[in-house]
């Protein structure tokens, strides 16, 4: 695993973009989420290691949130950032707290905990995601974008953009068309092996300009079979 992935959960909208100016410098992947929709999309995909979750004060469904968390993805490390007198999180399973108002030296302590604890072989055998770099294309809607496979879990995968401008113009055109229907991902390991996925949207992250930059992608309707070459390709060797 070379580098950690975290979600940063703000469904407040108060502090993401500063969180994600502390975490991205010290080598953290930080993707960003608003709301209970996008978090749940973004995390059923196993494709980040660790949530980072501002409970606001406005947020009554934190807990909610949180628990549903836990069973989704029981032990991935969930830290919450809340208000001194803030209600009590009944019922979840926090892997660390911290105070506002926010610090940068919290913040490092806090996530230097994380990454030790995701990258330790227990929970990167639990956790089941890898780091890649496969060439891939998705098939919706009559079209075909060819693209990189550049994150892959055991739930689901990330693409990214190979050609700049000309695949990124392509995967737009991909996921703005309501008519696509389910996505066919293919994913080409070499020596003619291919495996096919079917897969449903997740999440997009935009770059500059709103145009997609990144997809990622849930996997629906896994075979045992799948599931088991999926699992050996993800296990760390020891």
């Amino acid at each position: 695993m070379a580098k950690v992935n975290v979600l940063v959960a703000d469904h407040g909208n108060s502090s993401a973009f500063f969180l994600k100016s502390l975490l991205q410098p010290q080598g953290f992947g930080v993707s960003l989420s608003f709301n209970r929709r996008e978090t749940m999309a973004k995390l059923s995909t196993g494709l980040f290691d660790a949530a980072l979750f501002d409970v606001s004060a406005s947020d009554a469904s934190a807990a909610e949130t949180i628990r549903e968390i836990n069973q989704l993805l029981p032990g991935m490390p969930v830290v919450t950032l809340a208000a001194p007198d803030a209600p009590p999180l009944a019922g979840t399973d926090v892997f660390l707290g911290i105070e506002k108002p926010i610090t940068m030296m919290g913040i490092a302590e806090a996530m230097r905990s994380v990454k030790n604890a995701v990258t330790s072989l227990d929970n990167r055998r639990r956790g089941m995601r890898k780091d890649v770099s496969l060439p891939a294309e998705l098939c919706a809607g009559g079209r075909t974008i060819f693209c990189r496979a550049t994150n892959l879990s055991a739930g689901g995968m990330q693409v990214e953009t190979m050609e700049r401008t000309r695949v990124r113009r392509g995967l737009e055109a991909l996921l703005v068309d309501k008519d696509r229907g389910p996505i066919l991902a293919r994913l080409f390991l070499g020596q003619r092996r291919v495996w096919e996925f079917n897969t449903s949207l997740a999440y997009v992250e935009k770059c500059r300009f709103q145009t997609p930059e990144q997809v990622g992608l849930a996997f629906t309707g896994l075979t045992d079979d799948q599931k088991a070459e999926l699992e050996a390709f993800l296990v760390p060797a020891r």
